[in-house]
């Protein structure tokens, strides 16, 4: 959910204000009970928070893309 949040503020940079996208959620569609649950994921109370946690993401992102980019250059079949 959170790298679909950065991708949102990424791409929608020029529409969204500050990122306005507070809260992630994501619906099950059953569960032991029968019913639909839904998972909430707080984002953080101000733009800074949910800067500060994107901008985690990004690095994480970054950082796996790098690691892959590396590996495929040694071109290591194993």
């Amino acid at each position: 959910l959170k790298v679909y949040a950065l991708l949102l503020r990424e791409k929608g940079a020029a529409n969204l204000n500050a990122m306005e996208l507070r809260y992630l959620e994501l619906l099950y569609l059953n569960s032991e009970s029968g019913q639909a649950k839904p998972w909430r994921y707080d984002l953080g109370e101000t733009p800074e928070q949910r800067d500060q946690i994107l901008q985690g993401v990004h690095q994480d992102l970054s950082q796996v893309w790098q690691d892959i980019s590396d590996l495929v250059a040694l071109q290591d079949p194993r």
